[in-house]
């Protein structure tokens, strides 16, 4: 076989491979911005939020929707693929959603249960842990990076 034909070959080889079993990775900005657009709508819905003072079951019920918004936003992020070059990022960014989405769920237990000390140090954890991933989106690259409303000041 002559070069000419071996590198026609090999093109049409790598344009099948390409095409057929090839990884289709959106570009970095592609990616920001879809998932800038799922975080934009998430945002929304938690803004709408009521947040009464951290005590009793009106407490709980407010966490509960704040944490259902975050996993439905969190179920959307993840669904997205990031570029190889994110990913790292991406996997830290999500993770520590993950983690705050945790401790609500863990601060609305225990305002159930009535221990509101526990309740509170949960609900600062999962404060701080929210502060970080917004950070972390910003970091990305993402606009308006999913922002978990802070259940407690913190000083």
């Amino acid at each position: 076989m002559n070069v000419g034909k071996l590198l026609a070959v090999l093109a049409c080889g790598a344009l099948l491979v390409g095409a057929c079993g090839g990884e289709r990775r959106p570009d970095h900005h592609q990616y920001t911005s879809e998932v800038g657009r799922i975080c934009r709508r998430a945002n929304v819905r938690l803004s709408r939020v009521e947040l009464p003072r951290l005590r009793g079951p009106k407490a709980a019920t407010a966490v509960d929707e704040l944490v259902a918004i975050g996993r439905s936003a969190l179920d959307d992020l993840r669904s997205q693929q990031p570029p190889k070059a994110d990913a790292a990022t991406v996997d830290e960014w999500l993770a520590t959603l993950e983690q705050v989405l945790d401790e609500g769920d863990y601060a609305s237990s225990l305002l159930r249960t009535g221990d509101r000390g526990a309740a509170f140090a949960a609900a600062a954890r999962a404060s701080r842990l929210a502060a970080r991933a917004h950070a972390l989106g910003r970091q990305l690259g993402v606009p308006d990076a999913c922002r978990i409303p802070s259940l407690v000041a913190l000083g």
